[in-house]
């Protein structure tokens, strides 16, 4: 004899998105490209006001090919190059806020910043 199962909690209920290809998934009107995108989804579904505890489901075609245990946490992350080129996870930086590049030691054709207590 089998349970029949209760009916997905919408609170709880994974959000499903479908993965288009290698750089674009889309859930409804939401289209992301990006060189992670089920990642940049789920900054896009915060930005959207979906809850951050919902988990989410990525499809291609009908077979699920990624599972993130709640949009809040997969918004945090990105796939990056290190230094010497290999793709690797790490943390979500708002690049496009920033410039990504630490800022230069002294503004273009100013001055130097002198040295206190020092005598050329």
């Amino acid at each position: 004899m089998s349970k029949a199962k209760a009916p997905a909690d919408p609170v709880t209920a994974p959000v499903v998105c479908r993965i288009i290809n290698s750089n674009c998934c889309e859930i409804d009107d939401l289209v992301v490209k990006h060189n992670a995108p089920i990642l940049a989804m789920c900054r896009k579904l915060i930005e959207a006001g979906y809850d951050q505890d919902r988990p989410l489901e990525a499809y291609r075609g009908d077979t699920l090919c990624l599972r993130i245990s709640s949009v809040g946490y997969g918004a945090k992350w990105t796939v990056e190059d290190n230094r010497v080129g290999t793709p690797t996870h790490a943390r979500w930086r708002d690049r496009v806020a920033s410039t990504g590049r630490a800022s230069p030691m002294r503004p273009k054709n100013g001055p130097a910043t002198p040295i206190p207590g020092y005598v050329p």
